[in-house]
């Protein structure tokens, strides 16, 4: 309970410790084993993680589980514990990969993406999240502006900058602030992702989303979240159609000096009937 108290306070250094001292006192007490698993996943520390729920009866229900078992390292037996790291960093092995992801950035933006997610379990978040899901009943889309339109994002990345791996660290750095678009879908591919042109700049982008499919067309008008990530630009929200009588005050919300997290979910769930 000191440990939760602390999270929410901000200071995760001590919540760590405090959750460690519960193992320490009962090494099967499950909350504290599924929140040091989700230290470990902000680390991208996969094989301790893994090794944390794997003590716990309902550790495949952890929203970092199937993250974890995806990006779980390839092992270098060939390295020692204080050999200089295969990555070329010149730090040690034990210190830099040993027990995380080697996956490239680029595949493990979307495992940033679901990290930040968690934040939104904060109770001061949960308000937020229930006041726009009486407005839209799509969770994805509904975190989604919780995160970045209700200040939760922010939150994330102040939050637990001292725990996030650095290139994830700077990825999020880049993420703040992204706006919603609206825009007109010129190319669909389904299973990859779409291209839209930007209503207001006319800049065209094209974005990867793989649950992109048959749903969407070209012409549509649609808000989204492109991110960059590289050279690329990724969307994990979904494509959401507009319809004709509510782009105007769509276009009105997006130009707003402060958008409206409740307003935006009413909105789109009445273009989505």
């Amino acid at each position: 309970m000191i440990g939760r108290a602390e999270l929410a306070r901000g200071d995760v250094i001590e919540a760590e410790r405090r959750y460690q001292l519960a193992t320490s006192e009962n090494p099967g007490f499950a909350p504290a084993l599924e929140d040091l698993a989700t230290f470990a996943a902000m680390r991208g520390d996969a094989t301790a993680g893994l090794l944390l729920l794997e003590r716990t009866a309902t550790g495949t229900q952890h929203a970092m589980y199937p993250f974890l078992q995806h990006f779980k390292p390839v092992e270098h037996p060939e390295l020692g514990r204080n050999d200089r790291c295969w990555c070329g960093s010149g730090r040690k092995y034990k210190v830099c990969h040993l027990g995380k992801s080697d996956t490239p950035l680029g595949h493990r933006a979307v495992w940033l993406y679901a990290k930040a997610g968690l934040i939104i379990d904060q109770p001061r978040w949960q308000r937020l999240f229930a006041e726009v899901d009486r407005a839209n009943d799509d969770v994805r889309l509904v975190s989604d502006v919780v995160l970045f339109d209700g200040g939760a994002f922010d939150d994330f990345v102040e939050r637990w900058a001292t725990v996030l791996p650095d290139d994830e660290l700077d990825l999020a750095h880049r993420w703040r602030g992204a706006p919603l678009i609206m825009g007109v879908v010129v190319e669909v591919r389904p299973g990859d992702g779409f291209t839209v042109r930007d209503g207001r700049s006319g800049e065209t982008r094209s974005v990867m989303d793989r649950t992109v499919g048959d749903d969407v067309s070209v012409g549509d008008t649609v808000v989204v979240r492109p991110l960059p990530v590289g050279d690329e630009w990724h969307n994990y929200i979904g494509v959401h159609p507009v319809a004709d009588d509510r782009r105007e005050e769509m276009r009105d919300l997006l130009d707003a000096p402060e958008l409206s997290p409740k307003a935006l979910g009413r909105v789109l769930g009445d273009s989505d009937r």
